[in-house]
């Protein structure tokens, strides 16, 4: 009983220093008195002349002396470190409590005369941690030789949790603030843009009605590219559409077979060509997908359905390709898998350039104005391959059709 009671009034002042900082940081207006309440409680409490907050710059691997008792408080702000140099550092590079009980003779000592910690000898250093994160180191000191206990160790430990929980809350604080001012500056340029646009439009009505010229109004679409651009429209072209082929009559049959083969060929070399462009441009796994719209040209089922539909029907390559793309892309519409449903894109996007190999029209290159918008009702890789993305202000897919 009386070893029971003699554990509890041992361990009391420990609860103590714990509650007194939890009322610290529960009361807390701002967090360099919190701070700097903290150290100086720290201090008293465990008796020692110093105890120092330092905060871990994470992008340039940097501790800074953040709050001190003990230490020259002109160095605040001043003093900083690599993580590779120190006793403060070696306690990052090991992510656990380091004590020294003569730190002056300690190979990883350095000495930073703004503190005017000469007079110090033992340190005992304990890293503050979130979700095993470094955020900085908790130290205190001593002017004679000592070392610390066990007990005091955990000690430190614990109230360096409760240090990091402040320097997190003040780090997604300011977070918050910077979210919020980028909002407002975003929302600031909004207006002056839509400001403007107004007081053009007004203009260009004005202009057209004196001209007797027939205006548009605005052109509704989605952004493809994030900020802001001004420039000369580019329209680009819709692709062949597939329900705009209409039925005919093949003249020669063997002649539609050989221009269905000649097309997928072309096709073929054409993605290869792209594929190798695109290559320098974006990432290995981007650039599958150019393999994918090769797989479909020169699927065998594929190929077979649309020879055997200008066969039987008696139609051309163009009708034939029509109507056996169209029943595929039925079919993977009814498709659970969302995967498969995404290929849907995939697969138009091949019908459109075997219609157009058979047209003649593929193949040629964009001749984009420079500071150019591109306006389009659709926009595939094969699309971006033609183009010259940085002559471009913007991109925009329009919603309601190109007029």
């Amino acid at each position: 009983m009386a070893t029971r009671i003699k554990s509890v009034r041992k361990a009391q002042p420990h609860l103590s220093i714990l509650e007194d900082i939890s009322t610290l940081i529960s009361h807390s207006h701002d967090v360099q008195e919190t701070l700097d309440s903290i150290v100086a409680t720290v201090a008293d409490r465990m008796q020692t002349e110093v105890c120092s907050l330092y905060i871990l710059d994470q992008k340039k691997n940097r501790l800074t002396l953040w709050a001190t008792m003990g230490l020259d408080p002109d160095s605040v702000g001043k003093v900083s470190m690599a993580t590779g140099e120190g006793l403060t550092g070696l306690v990052i590079e090991r992510m656990k409590p380091v004590m020294v009980v003569d730190a002056l003779a300690h190979p990883r000592y350095k000495y930073f005369p703004e503190t005017h910690e000469e007079h110090f000898h033992s340190f005992l250093g304990v890293p503050l941690l979130e979700r095993k994160m470094p955020l900085g180191v908790l130290v205190i000191q001593t002017s004679r030789r000592r070392e610390f206990s066990r007990d005091e160790i955990r000690l430190l430990t614990t109230i360096s949790a409760q240090v990091a929980s402040i320097i997190v809350q003040t780090r997604l604080a300011d977070s918050l603030k910077s979210k919020e001012k980028e909002r407002k500056e975003f929302q600031t340029r909004m207006n002056e843009a839509m400001r403007k646009l107004q007081s053009y439009e007004g203009r260009r009505r004005e202009t057209t009605s004196k001209t007797k010229q027939h205006w548009h109004g605005r052109l509704n679409g989605l952004s493809a590219s994030p900020g802001f651009g001004r420039g000369k429209a580019f329209v680009l072209e819709p692709r062949m559409d597939l329900s705009a082929i209409k039925k005919k009559k093949a003249r020669n049959r063997a002649r539609e077979i050989e221009r269905f083969r000649g097309a997928v060929e072309r096709g073929i070399d054409q993605i290869n060509v792209v594929k190798n462009r695109m290559n320098q441009l974006i990432s290995k796994e981007e650039n599958a997908i150019f393999d994918v719209y090769r797989l479909i040209l020169e699927d065998p089922a594929i190929i077979q359905q649309i020879e055997s539909q200008i066969t039987k029907e008696n139609v051309t390559a163009e009708y034939a390709v029509k109507v056996v793309f169209e029943r595929y892309l039925e079919s993977i519409g009814k498709i659970n898998d969302p995967y498969l449903r995404e290929r849907v894109t995939d697969v138009k996007d091949a019908a459109q350039r075997l219609l157009e190999n058979l047209s003649g029209a593929l193949g040629h290159q964009y001749n984009v104005p420079d500071d150019a918008v591109l306006v389009a009702e659709d926009l595939s890789p094969a699309d971006l391959s033609m183009l010259e993305g940085d002559k471009f202000k913007g991109i925009v897919l329009a919603t309601g059709g190109v007029t």
